[in-house]
């Protein structure tokens, strides 16, 4: 749990290699909840490892399908990584579970 919060910490000082380090250890010692894979997709994103970006939300469907946030930043990394199909199905999964991510549904 102190590599969880520790990485957490870091993450909201915006230093999200060593975030993502300390996530990954967490995750390591055994701490597999959907919101730290997310939080360390993000780390990724933020890193430009947007390969790892994308098993990181994956992981974190897999384990709560109903994340809205982690569709959405799914949603994202499938964008840049030039994906629009894969990408527009995240968007809306993600506002299907939150109406609020609706406005990022893109229009076509």
């Amino acid at each position: 749990m102190s590599h969880r919060d520790f990485g957490m910490l870091l993450f909201h000082q915006e230093k999200y290699s060593d975030s993502g380090a300390q996530l990954e250890q967490a995750i390591r010692l055994g701490l597999h909840a959907p919101t730290i894979y997310n939080f360390l997709g993000i780390a990724y994103s933020r890193t430009n490892r947007l390969a790892l970006a994308v098993s990181s939300y994956q992981q974190a469907l897999k384990l709560d399908p109903q994340l809205a946030e982690a569709h959405l930043n799914l949603a994202y990394a499938y964008q840049r990584l030039r994906r629009p199909t894969a990408a527009k199905a995240e968007y809306k999964a993600a506002c299907h579970l939150e109406q609020k991510y609706c406005k990022f549904v893109p229009q076509s």
